[in-house]
Formats: C-alpha cells, structure tokens, sequence
C-alpha cells in the first residue's frame, strides 16, 4: 500500500486524512485540514460543519450540496470549484480565491467574504444576506437573482458583473465599484446606502 500511495496508483477516493475518508459523502464534522490539497477531488454531499479548511487546496473540487457551515476556509483555494447548493452559511472565507467559482443556490447568509476574490464566479440565486463582503472581488461574475442584502459590500468590486434580478435592499454599498455591471428593472436597491458608489443608479430627489 505504501508503494502504491507512493506512484499514486490509489484512487483519490480512498485517501484518509486524519479522520476524514476523502470521497462523496464523506462525514468529516471539525476535522483538521488546514493546508491540504484536496484539488480535483469528489466531495459532493460531504459533511465539513466546522471544519478546519484554513489555506486548503480545493480548486476544481467537487462539492455539490455539502455542508461547509461554520467552516474555516480562510486563504483556501477553491478556485473553479464546484459548489452549487453547497450550504456555507457562517463559513470563514476570508481572502479565500474562488474565481470561476460554482455557487449557484448557495446559501452564503451570513458567511465572512472579506477580501475574497469570486471573479468570474457563477452565483446564480445565491444567498448571500447578512454576508460581509467588504473589499470583494466580483469582477465579470454572475450574481442574477442572487440575494446581496449582504451586511456589508463597502469598496466590493462588482465591476462587469451580472446584477439583474439581484437584491441590494439595505446593503450597504459604501464605495463599491458597480461600472459597466448589467443593471435593469429588476435589480433591487430599495434602502440601499450608495454614498460613493462608483456605478450605482442616481437616486432622484
């Protein structure tokens, strides 16, 4: 088995790390994986509730439906990821990278994305009220019908980004970059506190 682990002649499915089996459905609750490349991997429907993922290499992972809630993933890699209706709610993505990113129907409610760069990122529906956002890159990503009565987008850039059917009600958007963002009827920014907001919609007075 060593020598087999050695050429990597084990599937990646079987791999353990610590406690965590690494494969679908894996029950990993708090495990300890800070640092761990698990790029490319099959996760779909994994249990990582309060798991230690801090600096984590999980670029082009599999993660459809798992439970990320209340994990730590700060300066993780999740780049081109695939985590639609994965649940992150309270999750710890502090200047994590997930451009190219798959989240469609997440539920990011309440999840710290300070500093995290989600360019072109796919975030179709998803929910992110209550998330802080302050100084996130959404450059070019898709946020159609998304829920962003995010608690906090000061100096977020939404430059290019796909903003109809979105929901802004009560953000605050303090100094947030907006340019060339598609805007339409839809995009909701009833309540929304826009002072120096570069690209926003002028309010009439």
């Amino acid at each position: 088995m060593v020598l087999l682990l050695a050429f990597g002649l084990v599937p990646a499915e079987g791999r353990t790390i610590g406690d965590c089996r690494i494969r679908p459905g894996a029950l990993c609750v708090e495990a300890r994986l800070s640092g761990a490349d698990l790029s490319g991997e099959n996760l779909a429907r994994a249990g990582f509730f309060m798991a230690d993922l801090r600096a984590a290499n999980l670029s082009r992972a599999n993660l459809r439906n798992a439970n990320l809630k209340e994990a730590s993933l700060s300066g993780a890699d999740l780049t081109a990821a695939m985590l639609e209706r994965a649940d992150l709610q309270r999750a710890d993505l502090r200047n994590a990278k997930l451009n190219r990113a798959r989240l469609s129907r997440a539920d990011l409610r309440n999840a710290d994305l300070q500093g995290a760069v989600l360019e072109r990122a796919k975030l179709r529906g998803a929910n992110l009220r209550g998330a802080k956002l302050a100084g996130a890159q959404l450059r070019g990503s898709d946020l159609t019908r998304a829920n962003l009565r995010a608690k906090n987008l000061d100096g977020a850039n939404l430059t290019g980004a796909d903003l109809r059917g979105a929901r802004f009600e009560n953000a605050y958007l303090n100094g947030a970059y907006l340019t060339d963002a598609r805007i339409d009827g839809t995009t909701d920014f009833r309540g929304a506190d826009l002072d120096g907001c570069i690209g926003c919609p002028v309010r009439s007075r």
